[in-house]
């Protein structure tokens, strides 16, 4: 988001609305906060910060994920499988629908 927005401008970003706006189309996909938090520009107006996570030179962790998260925590239908090989670790996720 941070680069869309310092995309509309040499001044920098002045709306964070616009440069949600502007990612969606550049990147296809509409970008969210999973826990529910909400994207503005930071203090100094030079990147998008999100009052959950913070931002990419401030990040911040909740310590549990808030009732809003759209995980697939307690699906039942998920499977993971690590193998560790010669060549490195070998991840496969089933996901069943």
């Amino acid at each position: 988001l941070t680069a869309a927005a310092r995309s509309l401008g040499a001044a920098g970003p002045t709306d964070a609305t616009k440069a949600a706006e502007l990612a969606d189309h550049l990147y296809g996909v509409h970008f969210y906060c999973p826990e529910g938090g909400h994207y503005g520009l930071s203090a100094d107006g030079k990147q998008i910060v999100c009052d959950v996570h913070g931002s990419v030179l401030d990040p911040r962790q909740p310590l549990s994920p808030a009732g809003q998260t759209k995980t697939l925590y307690g699906t039942g239908g998920l499977s993971a499988t690590l193998t560790f090989l010669e060549d490195g670790l070998h991840a496969v996720v089933n996901i069943e629908r």
